[in-house]
């Protein structure tokens, strides 16, 4: 009984130790950032009203988990603008937000670009991704 014991003692720690998480929840680093919304005219965009320029609250922004086909969480930037993804494993992330379409990009469906920034995350920690500028 004890050598039983022994040998799945070693067969469990053996392949526990082999497995290596990739990118994505578990972990004990934070990504955070803001979303600036540019308000522009809504049929050319060729006029910017600056005067209105304002952090955008309660936009959705989106995480890609390392080379994932499609986003893995997404959640709502406060009044502030702000937003922070919690409790990830080192890796590599995609962060997105939506913006409405300019004359001559590239749009998808409904009008709307991705604005992304591509960052690689340390074991623990906050990593700043900035700010990103969408146009409403």
């Amino acid at each position: 009984m004890k050598k039983y014991f022994i040998f799945f003692s070693i067969l469990s720690s053996i392949v526990f130790l082999s497995c290596k998480k990739g990118p994505g929840e578990g972990g004990r680093t934070s990504i955070i950032g803001k979303v600036w919304a540019e308000e522009w005219d809504d049929i050319s965009y060729t006029q910017h009203y600056d005067s209105l320029d304002r952090w955008a609250m309660d936009e959705e922004v989106y995480i890609i988990y390392g080379d994932d086909a499609s986003y893995g969480d997404r959640i709502r930037t406060g009044p502030d603008g702000v937003f922070e993804f919690k409790y990830l494993r080192e890796g590599d992330y995609t962060i997105y937000v939506y913006s409405e379409a300019v004359e001559n990009s590239s749009a998808s469906a409904g009008g709307k670009v991705a604005v992304s920034k591509r960052v690689s995350i340390p074991k623990k920690g906050t990593y700043d991704a900035g700010i990103f500028t969408i146009k409403k």
